[in-house]
């Protein structure tokens, strides 16, 4: 089945000579010999092959090497999100059937309408009887275009060789290519650790000493979101996010967090705990982690609760009796980070939580990563590395295709090494359509089910058979061309 999307008009290398409007398409995909190499003369002088098969240069498969005149039975399948599937025989006296190679691309064309393209992945040498003559053919097959994702893999966040690893890849707003973070407002400096005491009994224990009391770094500021006091802040959710860069020579740090009222702390993409405000019992959250020199990012979810929920809710404010502490319900997010050897702290803070930290408070929805962005992002690190050569994009971070938005998700990850084609198919499960132009490494992606959605020129079917999806839109389209 050839699923053409609007193949036939938007994605052809030709405009159509003339107009036709309203045409459905129904294909099988294999050419039967009694309509192969019909022709059709669209203006005079002007007459296409009813089916050619053409060497392309790659990366840049539009650029067309020679037509390869030997080929015949030629087979071909096109599906959503699959790589699809090619095939094609030469007489193995033609020219033709030594001098393509695996790796090389083919792309068939019908009446001038390029159809697919594929890649080469296997040629055979076949011998087929008729009668008492014996005719030698090579058959050459392969997968369509998307199969050029299966050269690259999905790496960690930071590149490979760095500490600390992971075996998994997070795409999401505690990931460190996760820009947006660097357009939320800066944090709320609140006080730092050591003038608490002065502020209030929230912030000290009956001691009157500030708390957590095993606090290392006196200076590291309290910090919440904008617009918010020692006293008060709103119930709900804020997301902080820090980078920082660990100098030569140091391969361990000592992370320290404290959080009213509860956190989870992130660190280069990875969740690493949670802390809890506890007042009187309180102490600093800390982990020891194993380092590469560099940059690392800190990404710290908090969570302010209801006074009348939280455990601090007992404490005995000054002049007055004991009892809950009207009014007062503070958010705050305190956190440090030292080299260590293990044993000892060393040296002052590398890094520590101030007013120059980025803050999203209280979104109505939870941030994340679109599916585009977390695509976007694998095929410019394999650009980088000197892979996936040509490949372009028809999307973006905030639209698809055609130019539906992207939902935003939080939970979008795969395992390291993942080659792309795989992780891309897992996307498809839940969120994207994805296809690949025929003639050129363009990679299209939809919202799930959108594609076509916003056009003029496109009528989707729906299913007719809900058990079979082929009896909708992969089974025909409708397309117009304007005149």
């Amino acid at each position: 089945m050839i699923d053409l999307y609007d193949g036939w008009h938007y994605y052809t290398t030709r405009a159509p000579a003339l107009p036709v409007t309203n045409v459905t398409v129904a294909l099988s995909g294999a050419v039967a010999p009694a309509t192969a190499g019909l022709v059709w003369e669209s203006q005079p002088g002007e007459i296409h092959p009813r089916l050619q098969a053409t060497l392309r240069i790659r990366p840049n498969v539009a650029v067309v090497e020679r037509v390869i005149e030997g080929a015949m039975k030629r087979q071909w399948q096109d599906e959503l999100n699959e790589t699809g599937s090619a095939s094609m025989e030469i007489p193995n006296e033609h020219v033709d059937a030594t001098t393509i190679n695996e790796g090389n691309v083919v792309v068939f064309a019908d009446e001038g309408w390029t159809v697919f393209g594929w890649i080469v992945k296997e040629i055979e040498r076949v011998q087929i009887a008729h009668g008492e003559e014996i005719d030698e053919v090579t058959t050459f097959s392969g997968v369509g275009l998307l199969g050029v994702l299966e050269e690259a893999v999905v790496y960690p966040p930071r590149g490979v060789g760095r500490t600390p690893a992971t075996d998994e890849r997070y795409f999401s707003w505690f990931s460190p290519d996760y820009e947006a973070q660097w357009f939320w407002p800066q944090a709320t400096m609140l006080g730092k650790w050591r003038d608490m005491t002065t502020l209030g009994p929230i912030w000290i224990d009956s001691k009157g000493n500030p708390l957590p009391e095993d606090w290392p770094d006196p200076d590291a500021q309290w910090i919440w979101g904008p617009g918010t006091s020692t006293t008060a802040a709103p119930i709900g959710d804020c997301y902080f996010a820090g980078e920082f860069i660990v100098p030569p020579g140091v391969d361990m740090i000592e992370l320290f967090v404290a959080s009213d009222n509860n956190s989870v702390i992130y660190f280069d993409g990875q969740e690493m705990g949670k802390a809890q405000w506890d007042r009187e019992d309180t102490v600093a959250w800390e982990k020891t982690i194993e380092v590469t020199p560099g940059e690392h990012y800190i990404a710290i979810k908090a969570t302010n609760i209801p006074m009348a929920d939280a455990i601090a809710a007992d404490i005995e404010p000054v002049g007055r009796e004991a009892g809950p502490a009207e009014g007062l319900n503070p958010g705050g997010v305190l956190c440090t980070v030292y080299a260590t050897d293990g044993l000892d702290l060393i040296g002052n803070p590398l890094y520590q939580s101030h007013d120059g930290w980025r803050v999203l408070a209280y979104p109505s929805t939870p941030p994340g990563m679109t599916p585009g962005m977390a695509m976007w992002h694998c095929v410019y690190e394999a650009l980088l590395r000197g892979t996936l050569s040509g490949l372009r994009i028809a999307f973006n971070d905030e639209s698809d295709s055609d130019g539906n938005p992207w939902p935003v998700y939080g939970d979008i990850s795969t395992k390291i090494g993942t080659d792309y084609l795989t992780f891309f198919r897992e996307l498809c499960a839940t969120y994207v359509d994805m296809w690949m132009e025929p003639a050129s490494f363009t990679l299209h992606a939809w919202v799930k089910g959108m594609r076509g959605s916003q056009r003029a020129d496109v009528e989707l079917r729906p299913v007719t058979d809900p058990n079979n999806p082929w009896s909708g839109n992969l089974a025909g389209l409708t397309y117009r061309i304007a005149e």
